[in-house]
């Protein structure tokens, strides 16, 4: 009979230990079950904020739009010929530092765009080879 007992008393605590695991297990589940589907909300919020916030880029990006508001608020104008001006009317501090006289080019436009190719290209060469 003690034997009897004995094992009986070990297949009650396996019986309450496997209950008190499955319990365990079960709320966890659950908890991670909650989780996931506060994720899967926040996942659905925020694709419905992109797809509101892609509809506002389109209406504000719209070339119609920004046209007219360029229209409303600046004063802008197409350029004409006579607001293009040359280096020496630039203020001392922005012109840029050039020789008065290029090697051997003259004093010709077309030098002076030689000479500011060849300061730009940084080789001292133009870029058509002269």
């Amino acid at each position: 009979m003690r034997w009897f007992r004995g094992s009986t008393i070990v297949f009650l605590l396996a019986a309450g230990a496997l209950s008190v695991a499955t319990f365990s297990v079960k709320y966890r589940v659950q908890f991670l079950e909650d989780e996931r589907n506060a994720l899967d909300k926040q996942i659905d919020d925020d694709r419905r904020a992109i797809h509101i916030l892609r509809a506002e880029w389109a209406h504000l990006n719209n070339p119609r739009r920004l046209r007219s508001l360029a229209k409303d608020y600046l004063a802008l104008a197409p350029v004409t010929a006579n607001a293009v001006s040359d280096f020496q009317h630039l203020p001392e501090k922005t012109r840029p530092k050039f020789p008065d006289r290029a090697e051997g080019l003259g004093d010709t436009d077309e030098a002076w765009m030689r000479a500011i190719d060849a300061a730009l290209s940084g080789n001292g060469r133009a870029r058509d080879g002269r």
